[in-house]
């Protein structure tokens, strides 16, 4: 009978377990007794089989709170699973449940957390909203601690909500445990003394990080574990080396996680023969906002220099490769070529010459360009021009390459836009070598109109000068219109930084020559 019961609870046959019932009103009673078999009711929520659940607690009610070997009630299986029905049964027939552990010090609400289900996590919290207090008997761990081990975000972000709400006083939920040992926090710390930020760092898990510092969460960004580590300490000294490692180290250095040796220096020895007295904690304070600050300077000069280096990178190969190939290709061979009129969409004459005689000629030698013979006066503006974008573009890559390094960051800064001023010029000459090559690839045939014929040439000529002449002149002015826009955002840092620190040490220095004239 056992047996058949085992196989009705797995398949959750309603119409067995209803027969088998009949024939022995007491099944129920014995499974309850014996250590045998496992707990039906247990299997069913463990299968979502919610039918056959509620007709077990109808007739024995008390298997609800029954735990097996491993002490899982089967509330604990139903919050593994994604079945909201099945729980809301079992929490409405004994919702003292949601408090029950099992061999780990874990409750429903823990295992629900560790699979990431908010809509089970939000049905448990709201029966019995002091699980969220309980700590795991496995290293003491909070709830916070299983989620970021088992990389459940979501699931965190409610349980910070839900701490939110249920603190009266809405700060309470940012001091450390140690000062608030009946309620966890964002800022409690396992049996090791990590805080939930040392175990998402230990596991580079990049987003869980980024929600922990940029959001309100109010988590303590240089808390200390047993080792005398920080976060930034367990992810530079750990043994294991990864991918996300340079990633997640400029994600802490922004937002001012610093190592515990350069806290030491902050807050003084505490080995001195005096007693210890430290820093101030507003010095402390000014210190970690200037290590901020230099974090964010360090991250922006890194990405400005990796910008600069591939666009100018870019410019040069498509420099060299235009040299080397200019348009129209090079002569293959040395030979003689029957002179013609030497005729340039860019400097058109405004009378054709006399045609030479029909029996003169110039010899064009192998590897010469194409567009040296016949538009001379475009191939000389067009390998002057991508002469001086492929100088730019290669000094801006020696400059990077340079090793440079600037203590002062106003330094630092004019010399990044120093770069991309000459990255400016850099593309600028590209475009006008592109529009002179453009010129001399405009047909003069194929309109109806002959090279003898050049009143109806020059006409032509004359339009596709001016189309260029506006497109150079756009150009132009779109690149005025940057350095405007960049004089404008100079000059208004200047009013707002560099004018009234100069207006305080003049206001200082006044204040000290008056001291020691009254001294």
């Amino acid at each position: 009978m056992e047996r058949k019961l085992y196989e009705a609870s797995m398949s959750g046959d309603v119409t067995t377990l209803m027969e088998l019932l009949e024939e022995d009103p007491v099944l129920l009673n014995r499974v309850t007794t014996s250590f045998e078999f496992e707990n039906p009711l247990g299997i069913a929520a463990m299968c979502g089989h919610v039918e056959f659940a509620v007709r077990i607690l109808r007739r024995k009610p008390e298997l609800a709170t029954q735990a097996d070997q491993k002490g899982l009630r089967p509330l604990h299986l139903a919050a593994q699973g994604y079945n909201v029905s099945m729980v809301k049964v079992l929490i409405e027939e004994n919702p003292d449940v949601c408090s029950l552990t099992d061999q780990n010090g874990r409750t429903p609400l823990h295992l629900a957390a560790m699979r990431d289900g908010t809509e089970i996590m939000k049905i448990l919290i709201q029966k019995q909203p002091k699980a969220i207090q309980m700590l795991s008997e496995y290293r003491s761990e909070t709830i916070l601690h299983l989620c970021v081990k088992h990389n459940c975000l979501d699931a965190l972000k409610l349980l910070v909500d839900e701490l939110r709400k249920q603190h009266i006083n809405k700060e309470s939920i940012y001091l450390i445990s140690e000062d608030n040992k009946e309620s966890i926090s964002v800022n409690s710390k396992d049996g090791d003394g990590n805080t939930i930020l040392h175990l998402a760092v230990a596991r580079r898990n990049i987003m869980m990080i980024k929600y922990l510092l940029n959001s309100d969460t109010g988590v303590e960004q240089n808390a200390i574990n047993n080792k005398g580590f920080t976060a930034m300490d367990v992810l530079i000294k750990s043994d294991q080396r990864e991918l996300k490692d340079m990633e997640t180290q400029d994600i802490l250095r922004e937002a001012g996680v610093l190592q515990s040796d350069f806290i030491q220096q902050l807050v003084g020895s505490h080995h001195d023969d005096q007693k210890p007295h430290g820093r101030p904690k507003y010095e402390i304070s000014e210190t970690i906002q200037k290590y901020k600050f230099d974090a964010k300077y360090d991250a922006w000069l890194k990405e400005n220099k990796n910008t600069l280096m591939v666009v100018s990178s870019l410019i040069a190969t498509m420099a060299f490769q235009g040299a080397l190939n200019p348009p129209g290709g090079v002569w293959q061979e040395t030979k003689e070529l029957p002179t013609v009129r030497p005729f340039s969409l860019t400097y058109p004459s405004p009378s054709p010459p006399p045609r030479p005689p029909n029996d003169a000629s110039d010899i064009v030698y192998a590897g010469s360009a194409v567009m040296s013979h016949e538009h001379v006066y475009a191939y000389l503006a067009y390998m002057i021009f991508i002469s001086l974008g492929f100088c730019a573009s290669m000094s801006v890559i020696l400059l990077l390459l340079s090793g440079f390094r600037f203590s002062r960051k106003l330094v630092g800064r004019f010399f990044v836009r120093l770069l991309i001023a000459v990255l400016w010029s850099a593309v600028t000459f590209m475009t006008i070598a592109y529009l002179h090559a453009l010129q001399a690839f405009m047909p003069t045939r194929g309109w109806g109109l002959e090279t003898h014929d050049y009143q109806n040439t020059e006409v032509v000529v004359s339009i596709i000068s001016e189309v260029f002449a506006f497109a150079l002149l756009g150009w132009i002015g779109l690149l005025g219109l940057i350095i405007f826009v960049h004089i404008i955002r100079s000059t208004l840092w200047l009013l707002v930084h560099i004018i009234p620190s100069t207006l305080w040490l003049r206001r200082k220095l006044r204040i000290l020559k008056k001291r020691d004239g009254e001294s």
